[in-house]
C-alpha cells in the first residue's frame, strides 16, 4: 500500500496539483469496502468555481486518491443531477429526501477506506484530493477551509468543508509538477521551513534531465513529497539518441542509441585496430578508414597484406635489416 506521512501545515495544497484542467478522470463510482469511509460534508454555499458559489446543475464534485500504480483513482462521488453518474451516493439526493445542494440543500460525499492488504481505497492519513467537473472538464480544488476535521483520510470520521474554490487558471496547468513556478509553492510538513518544500502529485519524477516527459526542476528544495512519499529517487527514463562518443552529432544525455549517429573516418569492423567500438555499430560511416595491425613487411614470411600499422611480429629469412647492404629486405622491414 502507498507509504503516507503526516501533513502538518497545509497552504493551498490542491492548487499544485501538477494534473491540468484537461486530465481525463475515471469517474466510475467506487464499490463500497469493509474499512467504512470519511464522509465530507459540504453545506450550503461551500463549494466555489471561480470564486462564484456553484450553480451548474451538471456539475459533478468527486474525491480521489492515488493507487499504487500512480494514477487517479475516483474514491467518491455525487452529481446534482439524476443522470445515471455518482447519483445517489451523496446525503441529500434521495429519492423524496432534502434538497439537492443548487436547490439549497447540504451535501455529504463518502471517501471510501482501502481493506488490508487492498488498494481499493484511500489508506489512513492519505491526503484526500477533490476534483470538479464543468463540461468534461476536470478541475482540482483548493483554498480548502476546514470548519472541523481534517481532509487526510480516516475511516469514520466526518469532515466538514466551509469553503473550497476550484479554480480555472493557467497555474493549474503546470506541468509537470507545482516545483516549477515558486509562486504557487506547497509548503507542508511541520520539517521543512517557508518555500523548502514541494509537493509533486505525479507517480514520479525525474529532476536531472530536461527532455524527460517527468521532468520536475526541484532545484533549490530540500523536502519532496512524490505521490505521498516523502524524498523518493528521482526516476528518468531513457533518452534516444546518439550513444557514440567519436560521431560527429553524439547526444551525452542520451542513454539509447537511436541509430542517427554519424561518423566521419572511423571504423566499424570490431578486429580493426581503430575499430570505434559497439556503441557505434549502428552508426553511419563516412570515408570509413579501418586500421589493421600485423605485419607490413612484404619479405617475411608472415606478411600481412590487409595491415596497415606494423606491430613488430615480421619474421624475414635469409633477409637483412642493413639499408646499405645489397639484399637490404627494405624500409618496411
Amino acid at each position: 500500500m502507498k507509504n503516507n506521512y503526516l501533513i502538518a501545515t497545509l497552504v493551498a495544497l490542491l492548487s499544485s496539483i501538477f494534473i491540468s484542467k484537461s486530465q481525463n478522470l475515471d469517474w466510475t463510482a467506487p464499490e463500497t469496502t469493509g474499512t467504512g469511509n470519511a464522509s465530507i460534508a459540504f453545506p450550503q454555499g461551500s463549494i466555489l468555481f471561480n470564486g462564484v458559489e456553484l450553480s451548474d446543475p451538471q456539475a459533478i464534485l468527486g474525491v480521489f486518491y492515488i493507487n499504487d500504480n500512480g494514477e487517479y483513482i475516483c474514491g467518491g462521488c455525487m452529481d446534482f443531477n439524476d443522470d445515471g453518474v455518482c447519483d445517489n451516493l451523496a446525503e441529500g439526493f434521495v429519492e423524496g429526501g432534502s434538497p439537492s445542494y443548487i436547490e439549497g440543500g447540504n451535501i455529504s460525499i463518502p471517501a471510501w477506506g482501502a481493506d488490508s492488504g487492498q488498494d481499493n481505497g484511500f489508506s489512513s492519513n492519505e491526503t484526500i484530493l477533490f476534483f470538479l467537473q464543468i463540461d468534461g472538464v476536470n478541475y482540482p480544488g483548493g483554498d480548502i477551509t476546514l470548519a472541523s476535521g481534517s481532509i487526510n483520510f480516516e475511516a469514520n470520521t466526518y469532515p466538514v468543508i466551509s469553503s473550497i474554490n476550484f479554480q480555472a487558471n493557467s497555474a493549474l496547468e503546470l506541468e509537470p509538477c507545482s516545483c516549477s513556478d515558486a509562486s504557487i509553492t506547497t509548503t507542508i510538513s511541520t520539517i521543512a521551513s517557508l518555500n523548502d518544500a514541494c509537493t509533486i502529485q505525479a507517480a514520479n519524477y525525474c529532476g536531472s534531465d530536461p527532455s524527460q516527459a517527468n521532468y520536475c526542476n526541484v532545484e533549490g528544495f530540500n523536502f519532496l513529497f512524490v505521490n505521498n512519499q516523502f524524498n523518493p529517487e528521482e526516476v528518468c527514463e531513457d533518452t534516444s539518441g546518439c550513444t557514440c562518443e567519436d560521431a560527429d552529432n553524439y547526444d551525452p544525455s542520451a542513454t539509447e542509441d537511436d541509430g542517427s549517429c554519424i561518423i566521419n573516418g572511423g571504423c566499424s569492423d570490431s578486429l580493426a585496430f581503430n575499430y570505434s567500438g559497439s556503441e557505434c555499430d549502428n552508426s553511419t560511416f563516412i570515408d570509413e578508414n579501418c586500421q589493421y595491425s600485423g605485419c607490413t613487411c612484404t619479405n617475411a614470411v608472415n606478411f600481412e597484406p590487409t595491415a596497415t600499422i606494423d606491430d613488430g611480429t615480421c619474421a624475414v629469412i635469409d633477409g637483412c635489416s642493413d639499408p646499405l647492404a645489397s639484399n637490404y629486405s627494405g624500409d618496411d622491414c
